[in-house]
């Protein structure tokens, strides 16, 4: 992993934090410290989840073969049918008695609320060795930039992260950054709102049609105190194949822009969600190469 940066000792990984992120132990979440002593800034970087990517693949199939939904509408015959029989024969009753125990949204120490999932995922990794070992990172080196980055629902994760280590002032704002790449909406209108004041530097950059960067859909549903999801800003947005040196456009005036990804009807690619940067084939691509600084140097 050290081959990430090229000038030996001046930069390294510091730690790599991997734990069991859903309730069932079924799935692990990634995260990696890092320090950069010619940037003079600690990296905080988080990874998504395989099995997250499967739930919604699995949701894009659905829109294939159909059969009409009690409720209305139609559905995908195959897994309308496969629901059915373990619905019925069993889940029903275990799903109602962890959703009293889990609910959907959670109130963020920050203010708003935020999905359960996301929140209980950056949890799970910060209290299982991050936050000492960023504290760490940071007690030696006060001075530096604190760097936060992450993919798919890594991306979800150092929103939640960056927004915990400014409300918390454990970094000063003015030294904060953070970068995200194909992240899911995170929270509610409130949250959006507070992210917005907390981190100074927030960018999302989102390729084209990802259909990860489009959901949870911007919904009102019958959830009591829960807004709505909502983006937090700022979106930087390529309507191309990411080349380097394509065009994009910066929407920073408002969360959520028409002039942006918002402002596209068709958001169903899972292929855009993971070629960031056309020159590598895709983000684990990317990363197996060693993350070579001339693919997103200009």
């Amino acid at each position: 992993m050290n081959s990430v940066y090229s000038n030996g000792g001046n930069n390294s990984i510091h730690r790599v934090v991997e734990v069991a992120c859903d309730q069932f132990q079924t799935d692990n979440c990634k995260a990696l410290t890092a320090i950069s002593h010619s940037d003079k800034a600690i990296i905080i970087s988080f990874r998504g989840t395989e099995m997250f990517l499967q739930i919604v693949q699995e949701a894009l199939d659905t829109l294939i073969k159909h059969e009409k939904f009690e409720a209305g509408g139609y559905v995908s015959s195959y897994f309308y049918e496969a629901f059915k029989a373990v619905w019925n024969g069993g889940l029903k009753d275990d799903f109602l008695t962890l959703r009293n125990q889990n609910p959907e949204y959670e109130k963020f120490e920050a203010g708003g609320y935020v999905s359960s999932y996301f929140y209980e995922a950056f949890k799970a990794v910060w209290n299982g060795g991050l936050k000492d070992d960023f504290l760490t990172l940071r007690n030696q080196n006060p001075d530096y930039e604190v760097w936060v980055t992450g993919h798919s629902l890594g991306g979800a994760m150092a929103s939640l992260c960056a927004a915990t280590l400014a409300h918390n002032g454990l970094v000063n704002t003015q030294n904060l950054k953070l970068m995200t790449f194909g992240q899911p909406r995170v929270g509610d209108k409130v949250y959006a709102a507070v992210h917005d004041a907390l981190v100074l530097y927030s960018y999302r950059v989102v390729h084209n049609r990802d259909m990860i960067a489009q959901i949870p859909p911007k919904i009102l549903p019958d959830h009591g105190l829960f807004d709505g999801f909502q983006h937090n800003k700022a979106e930087v947005f390529y309507e191309n194949a990411m080349r380097v040196g394509d065009s994009y456009t910066v929407c920073d005036d408002s969360d959520e822009s028409n002039q942006c990804s918002d402002g596209l009807l068709i958001t169903l690619s899972i292929p855009d969600h993971f070629r960031y940067f056309e020159a590598v084939e895709t983000i684990l691509d990317y990363g197996e190469d060693g993350c070579p600084r001339n693919v997103v140097s200009s």
